[in-house]
């Protein structure tokens, strides 16, 4: 069907009609353009049309009406007869934006990102707290940006914004896992990325020297957690064993061998361990009595850190406000 089409004829059409056809009706003004009126009274636009090399007709969606009115569908249409006159096809065109469209999102930080987190990241012992690190401090910032658009100046500007909170530490962590996403990057062949803004970067000279470690528990201390502890086995073989503590919570019981003829060991695999070898620990008979006392179900992870934090209140309370 061909009629002039008006605005107050398409309104018509959006009411429901139940048990009514499917209208098509073709517009005078601009030839190839058709609006379809379901029975639902769902009114959409399309333009019918042979495109340049081809010998079948082909339709071309432009638009829901209401959203797309009648002036605008019929200029929608006009843009799409100009560009198959030139022997485009709107197809293959919209095709190709959409792929150059994943190709550049695939190529933000944030994609690249997430990509390291999954492949690199979760492997490690320590993934939940580099995970953490990384969606707090670098894909807000850049999460957006294509990767190959990071300079130096930025990774210099994000460690200064950290020291000027005043965590020296944390900025030393932060520098060296965006040194390592970007080196995985480029080995991983993400995005083009040829080289890396923070491989010119000195985190001595930017950050200073990293701090070592030099708290340890005094004879007395040790000997309050152990009393404090006494309902947390964990705790405890953490001190009997010197074990880490991700090392410990993590264990399974095929780990243990509470029957060796040599003597009760620890056997840990490379994959658990910090320097990324096999360690075989023997162990106390304290420790062993310990450990057969403990039930075989898994240990409840917030237990254990809620008494690790009243632990460490314990061992070193921070002063009260006046």
């Amino acid at each position: 069907m061909t009629q002039v089409l008006t605005d107050r004829g398409l309104k018509k059409l959006t009411q429901a009609r139940p048990g009514g056809k499917q209208i098509v009706i073709a517009d005078t003004d601009v030839r190839g353009l058709q609006m379809r009126a379901s029975a639902g009274g769902v009114v959409a636009w399309s333009l019918v049309k042979r495109p340049a090399r081809s010998r079948k007709l082909a339709r071309f969606p432009i638009g829901r009406y209401p959203i797309v009115g009648l002036a605008e569908a019929r200029d929608r249409a006009r843009d799409l007869l100009r560009e198959i006159g030139n022997g485009v096809d709107p197809r293959v065109r919209k095709a190709e934006q959409a792929r150059a469209a994943e190709k550049a999102e695939a190529g933000t930080f944030a994609a690249v990102a997430e990509r390291f987190i999954i492949r690199h990241v979760k492997t490690k012992r320590s993934a939940k707290r580099i995970e953490q690190l990384i969606r707090r401090e670098f894909i807000p910032r850049w999460g957006e940006r294509p990767i190959t658009s990071i300079e130096s100046d930025d990774i210099l500007e994000m460690i200064e914004e950290i020291l000027d909170r005043g965590h020296r530490e944390a900025a030393h962590t932060a520098f060296a896992y965006i040194k390592k996403l970007f080196r995985w990057a480029i080995v991983h062949g993400r995005a083009g990325l040829k080289h890396s803004p923070a491989h010119h970067i000195s985190a001595r000279e930017l950050i200073g020297t990293r701090s070592k470690r030099k708290r340890v528990l005094a004879p007395h201390e040790i000997a309050l957690v152990w009393r404090a502890a006494i309902m947390v086995p964990y705790i405890r073989l953490l001190l009997l064993t010197g074990a880490r503590r991700c090392e410990l919570a993590n264990a399974p019981w095929a780990e243990f061998d509470l029957d060796a003829a040599g003597g009760v060991i620890w056997t840990l695999p490379d994959t658990r361990t910090k320097m990324g070898l096999d360690a075989v620990l023997p162990l106390s008979p304290l420790t062993v009595q310990m450990l057969r006392n403990l039930p075989a179900g898994p240990r409840g992870r917030a237990a254990v850190e809620a008494w690790e934090q009243h632990l460490l209140e314990i061992v070193d309370p921070k002063p009260k406000p006046s």
